[in-house]
Formats: structure tokens, sequence, C-alpha cells
């Protein structure tokens, strides 16, 4: 249907064109737009169910919605959110920099109960 669009697009512009020379070259521009768009669909690294817009739109929902300074600090997080700071920081076992540590990070990656 996409392909039939386009020659009917294609029709039009020949019909509606003041010279050949803008039949050609518009004739040519659709071909080329065709062309690109089936190498492109067909390609490795075409996603056609769309997880790279998905995937992108929450982490653009996430940076403007979680405050990610706070996440370094257990007293910024306790005034942003009222909870009490030595609650904070007995939940992060007093790590200096909260949630930003890489090591607990990286066993968290494997286990299944934070899946």
């Amino acid at each position: 249907t996409y392909v039939a669009i386009l020659y009917i697009i294609n029709i039009y512009i020949i019909i509606n064109a003041d010279d050949a020379l803008d039949v050609i070259l518009n004739s040519l521009a659709l071909e080329f737009v065709e062309t690109l768009d089936e190498v492109i669909s067909d390609s490795v690294w075409w996603d056609g169910k769309k997880r790279w817009i998905r995937a992108g739109a929450v982490e653009i929902v996430l940076q403007n919605t979680l405050n990610l300074g706070c996440l370094r600090s257990a007293i910024k997080f306790s005034e942003e959110y009222d909870v009490p700071e030595p609650v904070v920081s007995a939940m992060c076992n007093q790590h200096p920099t909260l949630f930003c540590d890489k090591a607990v990070a990286a066993e968290d990656v494997n286990n299944p109960r934070l899946m």
C-alpha cells in the first residue's frame, strides 16, 4: 500500500507538472525516497517494534521526573522526600554517595529479586 501511495503521488505530480524537467526530477525524488525507505527497513538495525522510541520516551520521562541530584546525598534525599536522614543512611549502609554506588549496582544487576 505504501508503494501504491507513492505511485499515486507520482502520477499526480506528472499530471500537474509545468515542464518535463519537473516531471523527471520529482519522479526521481520519489523513487529515491522509496528506495531509501526499503534499504532502511531491510537493514539489520531497523526497529520495527519501535522499542528505541519507547525507551527514549521512558528515559525522557525519568530524567524530567527524577531529581537525580538528591540521589547522591542522604541529606538532600531526606529533604526532598521528607524521610529522616538517619533512616536513609541506614538503608544505604551509610554509603557517602547514597544510591550512586557502582559496586552495589553491579551486584543488583545479577539479583533476581530486584528484576
